[in-house]
């Protein structure tokens, strides 16, 4: 993968797959934790963006520190099997998947720029929803030297839409303000 490039890829998975994940997701029985900061990194200038006060959100952790972390791990390993196949990559090795849940919270507003983890990896955003909340991405990698982040492009969510992006470049999730919730899969690997 280049260092600069995003990848695009609509309608990811079949319907009848993408369905039954969502199905388990926006379940009353799918575990959500709450998370005070969904993203720890602290905040970091743009001209272009307004931060949020409330950086909450939910989490579940399915995969982390070479093992399983979740009994719904399984349900997305088809996802995984087509990164690899759809994007042409080769997972060598899972470092964490994670989905995560922003909420309409009636605050206009990004939640910290960040990079998921501080050495080479990649990184696939599966959208599990038609939302707004886009994903912010700048021009700045881990590494570059700068003063403020520079806006390089956005993704607005749509249901079963993947992107893959290098792990070191920055990003930021804005929070929905017309949808009530925003789902994005998080896979991080080398």
């Amino acid at each position: 993968m280049e260092e600069k490039k995003i990848t695009r890829a609509t309608g990811f998975t079949p319907p009848w797959y993408f369905k039954s994940v969502t199905d388990v997701l926006y379940s009353d029985n799918f575990p959500w934790f709450y998370k005070d900061k969904i993203v720890t990194n602290p905040s970091m200038q743009c001209e272009q963006l307004k931060f949020a006060k409330n950086q909450s959100g939910f989490a579940h952790i399915m995969f982390r520190d070479g093992k399983p972390e979740s009994q719904y791990f399984q349900l997305i390993v088809p996802f995984i099997n087509a990164v690899q196949e759809q994007f042409d990559e080769e997972i060598n090795e899972l470092i964490r998947v994670r989905v995560q849940m922003t909420t309409n919270r009636g605050e206009a507003g990004c939640l910290n720029p960040h990079i998921d983890f501080d050495y080479p990896h990649k990184t696939v955003l599966w959208y599990l929803n038609d939302s707004d909340g886009d994903t912010i991405f700048f021009n700045e990698y881990l590494g570059d030297k700068f003063d403020k982040l520079t806006y390089q492009d956005s993704n607005k969510p749509t249901a079963n839409q993947a992107v893959l992006f290098n792990g070191l470049q920055y990003h930021c999730t804005s929070l929905p303000q017309e949808s009530s919730f925003r789902i994005v899969l998080n896979l991080n690997y080398i």
